[in-house]
């Protein structure tokens, strides 16, 4: 690979893939900085041989079928995309709990309240996923050839768990 392109919707995020963590180990001669959001940025078809994004989705960031099959299009054949996110499965008890009966009250509250509730979530949304409704993601998208794995998450800033998807867009 000759160019490395980095993206992201924060100044803070880009100064901070300036100096990556183990640059020593980064031999890429070009590296190009872009801030934009990637459900909105446009590349040309078959521009990427590999699209790898880490702690993105699930808290703010949805995955969606439409973003995977704007990856899919922006590899080449035979190109992968590996990403992660939020496992369900993973998260404390109390949380998975709250949020099952919130769905069970949801038809039952005010709508005033029900307004209330849908701005505050707006405000920090969640978008964790199971192994089941990824896959069914994947399913939905142009990419036939994926895998869906749960791990447990080792980075120090997350405790729980994470879905790992590598995906191959068909040669």
């Amino acid at each position: 690979m000759r160019e490395l392109t980095g993206l992201d919707i924060t100044e803070e995020m880009l100064r901070a893939a300036e100096n990556p963590v183990r640059q020593e180990q980064v031999s890429i001669p070009v590296i190009r900085l872009v801030r934009a959001n990637v459900y909105l940025k446009e590349f040309p078809a078959e521009s990427f041989h590999f699209i790898y994004s880490l702690g993105m989705f699930g808290n703010g960031c949805p995955v969606t079928t439409a973003l995977c099959d704007k990856f899919h299009t922006w590899l080449v054949p035979g190109g992968k995309l590996y990403f992660n996110a939020v496992d369900t499965t993973g998260l404390p008890l109390w949380f998975r709990t709250r949020r099952q009966i919130r769905g069970m009250l949801w038809p039952l509250l005010p709508e005033r309240l029900r307004q209330g509730l849908r701005e505050r979530e707006a405000r920090h949304p969640f978008y964790g996923l199971t192994q089941r409704e990824l896959a069914n993601i994947m399913k939905s998208s142009r990419f036939s050839h994926f895998e869906v794995a749960s791990r447990p998450c080792a980075s120090p800033l997350w405790e729980g768990r994470h879905l790992e998807c590598v995906a191959t867009k068909a040669p």
